[in-house]
């Protein structure tokens, strides 16, 4: 159960649905009778949340790891075939070249 103000707080124990046990948060540090110390706060807190708002949209936008795209290597951008590289098309070589030899076999059959 999570409250955000004082007032879901006041109407959680006037409606009976406060729980008998809380741990609370608080942040000491915005309270002020100074208006100017007040304002420096509200300032200071709404910029940490814009920083910490993009950090967050930043880390979501980042592509997961099956999603990563196989980086450009020198030889591609010269045409050259990469000894090293795995593509993975010799095994779809493999497979397409064994269904042409089932197909030949099923014609030669019939």
């Amino acid at each position: 159960m999570r409250f955000h103000s004082t007032f879901d707080i006041i109407e959680a124990v006037e409606g009976g649905r406060f729980p008998e046990r809380v741990m609370m948060t608080f942040h000491p540090q915005r309270w002020t009778d100074n208006p100017v110390e007040w304002g420096k706060e509200l300032v200071w807190q709404n910029f940490k949340n814009v920083i910490k708002k993009g950090m967050v949209s930043r880390k979501d936008a980042k592509p997961q790891r099956d999603e990563l795209a196989t980086p450009v290597r020198s030889s591609e951008a010269t045409g050259q075939a990469d000894p090293h590289r795995h593509t993975g098309r010799k095994k779809d070589e493999k497979r397409s070249l064994a269904q042409s030899r089932r197909g030949a076999k099923k014609e030669k059959a019939n």
